[in-house]
């Protein structure tokens, strides 16, 4: 139907910038919700608006051509098949615009495909689809197989314990059997631990499924306060499995920090050696908002009649509340480094993190100017005949002559005064 227009209207509706405006009106006023519609018109361009209507009409380029009240009809009856509100529909149908040319009862059935295959009630289907509206792209038999194979995977786990992971993390049923597979086997092999165990951490943190294998293996390389014996660390992560969540410098920055503390302090490095896994991966979750206090009881010795758990499990009043002058040291803290406030509440190895990072992006963009500049100094001699290569070739034939002259009167007074003797 597209070829229908001519040329130049059909490039301008790809663009999203036709006569009548069509991707970008009906894209922005129909199938963004208004508060979404209010916060991208403050906070993107108009620019990057167009990008993102160029995006949503190329995945379903219908929208081209419909005219504003079919597709406000078609947003309200599939908010109505699916029993969501319109701005949840137009949230869903944004993320996935293929799914505007399904009918509204082929919405309704693969709702009620994905709510059978898995037992769920009608608000968790809900919820799964709004979180991976993908699912709504998949035939019944697609879902019910992809469940099959999971549940198989995972050592034949119960109905329930599958639901529940899956409302986790919905996304694992976009995932091939094989990919599943692979991962579960790289996070096997990666922690040593027995099927069974890998099979337990996987239904504690689902998501580590969806990690990519080379940032997996980083994150459990970064995961060492001191040299974990093999078997330590394997216990860790099977009692802390939210540990491989974190990213590789994350982690990095959480044990290299305690391990300065214990290098600091005799008797937070004799506490923290002897403690369990379980414990020292409570410590580690929990060092964003206990990492200040912990600095603090080093600093004015007060470790050893302090539990090293209320340091690290209080919450910040309560904390405060037990050392009154607590608040006063973290002001005077910040004080003497010269920080705000709220740097002073960052975590050291985030900032520090962060400053990298800065210095980093600095670098390559100095580095890009410099090659951005010699790139247009040899464009400029290319386009002009390389006049340095053309100016110093000249240069060597004049000092060539001028040898060839200034030796031409010597060889001639040489003979001259031969043939005289």
């Amino acid at each position: 139907m597209l070829l229908g227009h001519r040329p130049p209207a059909r490039a301008s509706l790809v663009a999203g910038q036709s006569c009548n405006r069509t991707a970008a009106g009906i894209i922005r006023q129909v199938c963004s919700p208004p508060r979404l519609a209010a916060q991208a018109a403050a906070t993107r361009s108009q620019e990057a608006a167009e990008v993102f209507e160029a995006q949503v009409a190329l995945a379903q380029p219908f929208v081209l051509l419909a005219e504003p009240a079919e597709l406000a009809a078609r947003l309200k009856a599939a908010a109505t098949a699916l029993r969501m509100s319109p701005a949840q529909a137009s949230c869903l149908l944004v993320a996935r615009p293929p799914l505007l040319g399904n009918s509204p009862d082929t919405l309704a059935a693969k709702l009620a495909a994905l709510q059978q295959a898995l037992g769920l009630s009608r608000s968790q289907a809900v919820r799964m689809v709004g979180r991976v509206p993908a699912l709504l792209e998949y035939s019944a038999a697609s879902t019910a197989a992809k469940a099959a194979g999971l549940q198989a995977l995972l050592g034949g786990c119960s109905t329930g314990q599958l639901r529940r992971l899956l409302l986790q993390e919905p996304s694992l049923l976009t995932r091939s059997s094989g990919d599943l597979s692979r991962k579960l086997g790289s996070l096997q092999a990666l922690t040593g631990l027995s099927a069974e165990a890998a099979v337990v951490v996987v239904m504690q943190r689902p998501a580590l499924l969806t990690r990519d294998a080379s940032q997996l293996a980083r994150s459990w390389r970064a995961l060492s306060v001191w040299k974990f014996a093999p078997a330590f660390k394997a216990q860790l992560v099977l009692e802390h499995p939210l540990l491989l969540r974190l990213s590789p410098r994350e982690v990095h920055g959480r044990c290299r920090w305690l391990r300065d503390l214990m290098m600091r302090d005799a008797l937070f490095h004799a506490t923290f050696r002897q403690l369990p896994p379980k414990v020292l991966g409570v410590v580690l979750l929990h060092l964003p908002v206990a990492w200040r206090r912990l600095q603090y009881l080093a600093e004015s010795g007060r470790e050893s009649a302090t539990p090293l758990m209320d340091a690290v499990q209080l919450r910040e009043a309560a904390f405060c509340a037990k050392f009154p002058e607590y608040s006063k040291w973290v002001s005077w803290t910040a004080g003497e480094a010269g920080q705000q406030q709220q740097q002073a509440c960052a975590a050291p190895w985030r900032v520090q993190a962060a400053q990298q990072q800065q210095q980093q992006q600095q670098q390559a963009r100095r580095l890009g100017q410099r090659g951005s500049r010699q790139q247009l100094r040899l464009a400029g001699r290319a386009r002009t005949g390389s006049p340095s290569s053309s100016s110093s070739a000249a240069a060597l034939q004049q000092r060539r002559s001028q040898a060839a002259s200034s030796t031409a009167p010597a060889a001639a007074a040489e003979a001259a005064e031969g043939s005289s003797a």
